[in-house]
């Protein structure tokens, strides 16, 4: 028996081919979820995170991990740390395989689309990034 975590995903994404609109549309499903029916779980395959795409938010206070992706998708993780994010925001890049639920933030009547971040897992890392 291993000890690796196992997720059932609905979707998997490969790199930053997140779709923002799809990310949207699963988080509306809020309705649909309850007995026998779970909230929707991605997976994101081959994810390369540089150093400018990684905050730490609150550090002091509740540390969060907040990656944005080039079309402005959030992967938020809460209950994070200092030692989390050096790991994360390297010169170069790390690649990570992750697992999340779908959520929609509004703000000041601006709606974005974010993924918390349940689970990930560094595959790789490069100390340069072209």
């Amino acid at each position: 028996m291993s000890d690796e975590a196992l997720y059932y995903v609905d979707y998997i994404y490969d790199g930053v081919n997140v779709n923002a609109e799809n990310i949207l549309d699963m988080a509306d499903m809020d309705s649909y979820i309850g007995k026998d029916i779970d909230e929707p779980k991605i997976a994101i395959h081959n994810l390369k995170v540089t150093k400018d795409m990684v905050t730490l938010m609150s550090p002091d206070k509740a540390p969060t991990l907040k990656i944005i992706l080039p079309n402005k998708v959030a992967l938020i993780k809460f209950g994070s740390s200092q030692e989390e994010y050096d790991k994360l925001a390297t010169d170069g890049y790390v690649t990570l395989d992750m697992v999340g639920s779908c959520n929609r933030n509004e703000y000041n009547g601006w709606v974005t689309p974010q993924i918390f971040m349940e689970d990930y897992e560094i595959v790789n890392s490069c100390k340069y990034y072209f």
